[in-house]
């Protein structure tokens, strides 16, 4: 399973998600791997995987997978291509559809890509950023600016 990390979002307020690490937790049980795709963009990346490896339920373990976009390395499209070669990939979670595929970014209107829409709720699942997710007391008041 594959879930999209946005530090950008990290000053998002959203509330917290009960039960998403013992989700996690279940999936892991069962055999899934969980992998972790995001920018490496500085402090802000490295601050929402401590937070969430933090509490008393993390939410990342470390035998976890991390994708992490390096300057000028491989797209996040390309990384999810190359993990796809080593692992059955069965999901894929992330708040935007940019993080299912990257076509979206490049779409004017994304709505023409009606074929990949039969993949949401069917393997893509739009959920809040998990570092969000953790909540107003675990953002960052740090936002990263593009080079």
């Amino acid at each position: 399973m594959v879930i999209d990390l946005d530090p950008a979002t990290l000053a998002n307020d959203g509330a917290s998600e009960p039960g998403f690490a013992e989700t996690l937790g279940l999936l892991r049980e069962a055999g899934v791997a969980i992998a972790w795709i995001g920018d490496q963009r500085g402090p802000a990346t490295a601050e929402a995987l401590a937070r969430l490896r933090a509490g008393d339920t993390p939410v990342l373990d470390d035998r976890d997978v991390r994708l992490l976009v390096q300057p000028g390395g491989m797209r996040k499209q390309e990384l999810r291509w190359n993990l796809a070669r080593t692992y059955c990939v069965v999901a894929i979670a992330g708040d935007t559809k940019s993080d299912f595929d990257e076509l979206f970014d490049y779409l004017r209107d994304p709505d023409y890509a009606i074929r990949l829409d039969m993949f949401m709720d069917k393997g893509w699942f739009r959920v809040p950023d998990p570092v969000a997710a953790l909540g107003p007391d675990n953002t960052s008041s740090e936002m990263e600016q593009p080079q």
